[in-house]
């Protein structure tokens, strides 16, 4: 009997009953859990995944339970599991606008931010399978109007803008831009929402029909907010930091100008390229573009468009990079094969 006593001494008679209250949560056993909380049970405990009783008893269907959690004030801010994640952010993720109006009724904060910096709005970007439905795009409009930070920026130097465009939705692109989405902004990685939108083009494989073509819709879309301003356009593709202008978007443009035919443009980024200093052989050669091009780009007819137009001077180099990065190639018209052939043809076809 003194052996259990002393086992016991330790242990709160609460410790079982916050344990229960997940259960209590997903059957909607309302009374059990007012009752528990009355014995001091902690009903903000987070199970072993991250699940709050209020979320728990949400997806279980139980809105009194809901309710009742509500009135005896759980923290509906708090923040749980591995990546630290609000049940505003589950619900965001979920696309479930009736929990985030019930949320947003008892002051969830709508800007709270996870472990990586990342707000329930960009969850509701990020995190869905599909952004196609009208019902998406209200739910973003829906988060904006409840005070949502559309230049919110996460940890990776991202803002909503950025994940729209990854994910190649246009719809949800326009909202934000109509919004006054921060279509300038430029962050730490050198990255601006224009650059970012013609690297996701470049780097996408036109076979995958639906985002190559999105893609190409959201370059159009940044693309037109510039329309008036061939200063502004420079330097959205190049960078606006002064003696750090980045090359690689540059030909990502100039590549988007060459599927949409659009030949004035592409004049433009030509001149843009012949009038720009560039001040490193290193970070900025033909030999580096080339890599990059040849390991990355998916269109056959963009590599072919640059070798044509651009010397490289070390076609050695380029085939020992290309064969450290590209072990099987399973293209119709092996890059590999063509890159023998430009190096065969460069060194005269006798070496």
């Amino acid at each position: 009997m003194k052996l259990i006593y002393e086992t016991d001494m330790d242990v709160l008679p609460w410790t079982f009953m916050s344990r229960n209250v997940h259960d209590a949560s997903i059957e909607g056993r309302t009374n059990d859990i007012e009752q528990m909380y009355r014995e001091g049970a902690d009903l903000n405990d987070s199970d072993e995944f991250g699940n709050t009783p209020l979320w728990l008893a949400y997806i279980s269907g139980h809105l009194d339970t809901v309710f009742a959690l509500l009135e005896l004030n759980v923290d509906i801010n708090r923040r749980t599991g591995s990546i630290l994640a609000s049940d505003f952010h589950r619900a965001c993720g979920w696309a479930d606008e009736v929990f985030i109006d019930i949320l947003c009724n008892y002051n969830a904060n709508i800007n709270l931010s996870d472990r990586f910096g990342k707000t329930p709005l960009i969850y509701a970007i990020e995190y869905r399978t599909s952004l196609l439905e009208t019902t998406e795009e209200d739910l973003i409009c829906l988060l904006i109007n409840k005070g949502a930070n559309i230049n919110h920026v996460d940890m990776s130097g991202l803002t909503p803008l950025f994940y729209a465009i990854y994910r190649g939705i246009p719809s949800i692109v326009k909202i934000l831009l109509n919004n006054n989405a921060n279509y300038k902004y430029e962050n730490f990685l050198g990255y601006s929402p224009l650059r970012y939108a013609l690297g996701c083009l470049s780097y996408s494989n036109p076979i995958e029909e639906d985002i190559y073509y999105e893609r190409l819709n959201i370059v159009e879309i940044l693309l037109e907010q510039f329309q008036l301003n061939e200063i502004e356009l420079k330097y959205a593709i190049i960078g606006y930091i002064p003696n750090i202008s980045y090359l690689f978007p540059l030909f990502d443009f100039i590549f988007y100008c060459r599927i949409k035919n659009y030949f004035d443009l592409e004049n433009f980024g030509w001149n843009i390229f012949e009038e720009t200093y560039w001040p490193c052989n290193i970070t900025y050669s033909n030999l580096l573009l080339g890599q990059n091009i040849f390991v990355f780009n998916y269109n056959i007819e963009h590599i072919i468009y640059f070798i044509q137009r651009m010397y490289i001077e070390n076609y050695q180099q380029l085939i020992i990079f290309y064969l450290q990065r590209i072990i099987k190639d399973k293209e119709t018209i092996n890059r590999f094969f063509l890159l023998l052939y430009c190096a065969f043809i460069e060194m005269g076809g006798n070496r």
